[in-house]
C-alpha cells in the first residue's frame, strides 16, 4: 500500500473545498495509506511578507524532516511545473517509495 503524506500551511477553511478534500481522502482509502499534516500559517501583511514566507518555510521544513526520510518529495507552487491528472499520474507510477506533497501558504 502507499504511503502518501500531505504537508500544508494552514487548513481548509472554504467549506466546499474542506467537503471536497474529505471526499478525495475517502476515495484513496483502500488504496493509500495518507497523512495530511497542517502547520500553522504565519500572520501575513505586505510589509512582513518576506518574514512571514521565512516563518512558513521553517514550519515546512520541520515537519517534512520527521516524516520524509526516504520519500519522494514534491513541492507545489504556483510557479512550478504545471501537469495535469494523466501526466502526474505517469510520473507517480515510476516512483516505489513514499510520498510526500508540501503545499506552501497564500
Amino acid at each position: 500500500m502507499l504511503d502518501i503524506a500531505i504537508i500544508a500551511v494552514g487548513g481548509l477553511k472554504f467549506r466546499p473545498w474542506a467537503e471536497a478534500a474529505a471526499e478525495y481522502i475517502k476515495r484513496l482509502k483502500p488504496y493509500a495509506r495518507l497523512k495530511v499534516i497542517e502547520v500553522e500559517a504565519a500572520p501575513f501583511n505586505h510589509s512582513s511578507r518576506a518574514k512571514s514566507r521565512q516563518e512558513e518555510a521553517e514550519r515546512l521544513g520541520r515537519a517534512l524532516e520527521k516524516i520524509a526520510f526516504g520519500a519522494s518529495v514534491f513541492l507545489l507552487e504556483e510557479g512550478g511545473e504545471a501537469l495535469d491528472s494523466l501526466a502526474l499520474a505517469r510520473r507517480l507510477e515510476k516512483i516505489n517509495q513514499p510520498l510526500v506533497f508540501v503545499i506552501g501558504g497564500a
